[in-house]
C-alpha cells in the first residue's frame, strides 16, 4: 500500500468516526431524531420568515384591530358574531350621557309626558333595536312604544343627537360580523393576535434572530467556560486561583440585574435589536459555572497515567490539552452548550416580555407581552386570546424540547458506555438481516 492510498484510507476513517457514525447515532437514537425532527422544522420556519414573510403580514391590520381572528379550525363565524354583541353591548354603554341628554331634550323642551325612567328604558331598547336592524329609526320606535306621537323637532333632534351615533355603531356592528369574514375568512390559518398580526408569519419573523442569538450565546458561554477552566485546572498554581477568583467574582452577580441594566443602555443610545450584542449581554454571568466543572475535570484527568505518558513522551502542551484532555470532557462541554442555549431562549424572552430589549413586534418575548396586555387570564376563554397564547408558549416549549431531545443522542456519542449499547443494537440489527 503506498502512501497516498494510506492517506485516503485514514481520511475515509476520520470521516466514518467523525461524521458519518454520531449521524448514525443521532439518527438511530428516538429521542434525538424526534430532537432533531423538532429543530429542522423550527430551521426551516425561520427560513420562509426570512424569505417570504412581508413587513404587511406583522404589521397591525386595521380591519381586524381590537378583534382579531382565532386559528382557521376555529368556528369563526360565531367568535365574529360574539365579537359584534359584545361590541354592540360596549358601545350601548358609551350611548348612555347622550340617551340622557335626549331624555332631558325630549321631557323639558318637548314636552312629552313619560316619566324619566321609562322614557330612558324605551330610549335604550329602540337605539338597541335600531342598531340590530329591528326597526326603521329610532324615533319611530319611541312613538311605537309610548303609543304617541312625538313633535317633528324631536324627531330631528333624535336623528341629529343619538341616531348618527346609532349608525355608526350599526356600520361597525355588520363589518365584524360580515365584511370581516367575508374578507378573512380562509387566511391566516394559526389565527392572529388583537391587533390583527398573522401569527404564522409572527412566528416565522421572529425564529431567526431567537435561534441566532440563542446558538451564539450558549457558544461564546462555553468557549470562555471551557477556556477558562482548561487554563486553571491544566496550569494551576497562580493561574487557577487568579481565573476562579474572578470565576466566584462572577458567580456572585446576579443575573436579571446587569442584564437589565445593559439593556437599557441599549434602549437609551436607541440600538437595534443585534443578536451578536444580546449573546454576549446573555454570556457575561452564564460561563462561570461551566468553568469551574471543567476545572474540575482537567484536575482529575491531569494526574491520569495517560497524561504522563504522553509528557514523557514530550508531546506539547498543546496536543496534550487539545488532544487528550478535551475529548475526554467533550460530552459533558456539548451538553452544557445546549443547556446554555435554552437557558439564553428563556433570558432573551424574559428580557423582551419585560420590555428590556428592542421593541419588536415579531419577537416572541414581545407577543407574550402584548397578550398580556390585551387579554390576559381573565380573557383566556376568548378563542383569540386563548391560541394567541397556546402558539407562543408552545413554539418556545416544543424549541426547547428539541434541543433537550438531541442531547440524549449528543450523550450517547461522546459517552463510551451509550456508544457500546449502540454497536451492540447496530449488531442485533445486522444479525436479524442476516438471518432473513
Amino acid at each position: 500500500m503506498n502512501s497516498r492510498s494510506s492517506k485516503h484510507v485514514i481520511l475515509r476513517l476520520y470521516l466514518y468516526m467523525y461524521v458519518v457514525e454520531p449521524i448514525l447515532i443521532l439518527v438511530h437514537n428516538k429521542k434525538s431524531l424526534a430532537g432533531l425532527t423538532i429543530l429542522s422544522l423550527f430551521i426551516a420556519l425561520a427560513i420562509y420568515g426570512q424569505l417570504f414573510v412581508s413587513e404587511s403580514q406583522v404589521s397591525i391590520n386595521k380591519d381586524l384591530q381590537g378583534i382579531g381572528l382565532p386559528p382557521i379550525f376555529v368556528d369563526r363565524k360565531s367568535y365574529l358574531e360574539s365579537a359584534a354583541r359584545f361590541y354592540l353591548e360596549d358601545k350601548m354603554k358609551s350611548l348612555e350621557p347622550d340617551i340622557q341628554i335626549v331624555v332631558d331634550q325630549l321631557t323639558i323642551f318637548y314636552g312629552v309626558n313619560e316619566s324619566r325612567d321609562e322614557l330612558q328604558k324605551v330610549l335604550r331598547a329602540c337605539t338597541k333595536e335600531y342598531v340590530l336592524g329591528n326597526v326603521p329609526s329610532i324615533a319611530s320606535c319611541i312613538e311605537d312604544r309610548l303609543k304617541a306621537e312625538l313633535p317633528k323637532d324631536a324627531k330631528e333632534f333624535i336623528v341629529d343627537y343619538l341616531q348618527h351615533r346609532a349608525d355608526e355603531i350599526l356600520n361597525e356592528y355588520n363589518r365584524i360580523k360580515e365584511t370581516i369574514l367575508a374578507k378573512y375568512g380562509d387566511k391566516y390559518p394559526l389565527g392572529t393576535d388583537k391587533d390583527g398580526r398573522d401569527l404564522l408569519a409572527v412566528l416565522a419573523k421572529g425564529t431567526a434572530p431567537l435561534l441566532s442569538a440563542s446558538l451564539l450565546a450558549g457558544l461564546i458561554s462555553t468557549l470562555i467556560g471551557v477556556a477558562m477552566g482548561i487554563t486553571a485546572g491544566y496550569l494551576g498554581g497562580w493561574f487557577d486561583k487568579a481565573l476562579m477568583w474572578v470565576t466566584d467574582v462572577v458567580l456572585c452577580i446576579p443575573s436579571l440585574p446587569l442584564y437589565l441594566m445593559i439593556s437599557y443602555v441599549m434602549l437609551l443610545h436607541k440600538m437595534q435589536f443585534n443578536p451578536l450584542i444580546v449573546a454576549c449581554v446573555i454570556s457575561i454571568t452564564a460561563w462561570a459555572g461551566l468553568a469551574r466543572a471543567v476545572r474540575s475535570q482537567i484536575l482529575s484527568l491531569k494526574t491520569q497515567p495517560f497524561v504522563e505518558v504522553c509528557r514523557s513522551l514530550g508531546l506539547s502542551t498543546m496536543h496534550i490539552v487539545f488532544r487528550e484532555l478535551v475529548p475526554n470532557v467533550a460530552g459533558y462541554i456539548a451538553i452544557n452548550f445546549i443547556f446554555s442555549a435554552t437557558g439564553a431562549i428563556y433570558a432573551i424572552t424574559g428580557l423582551f416580555f419585560l420590555g428590556a430589549l428592542p421593541q419588536d413586534p415579531t419577537q416572541w418575548g414581545i407577543q407574550l407581552s402584548y397578550w398580556d396586555q390585551n387579554c390576559g387570564l381573565a380573557a383566556i376563554g376568548n378563542p383569540v386570546c386563548f391560541w394567541w397564547f397556546v402558539w407562543i408558549v408552545g413554539a418556545l416549549v416544543l424549541l426547547q424540547e428539541g434541543f433537550i431531545l438531541l442531547s440524549y443522542g449528543i450523550d450517547e456519542i461522546f459517552n463510551p458506555r451509550l456508544r457500546a449499547k449502540y454497536f451492540r443494537r447496530l449488531e442485533k440489527i445486522v444479525g436479524k438481516k442476516s438471518v432473513q
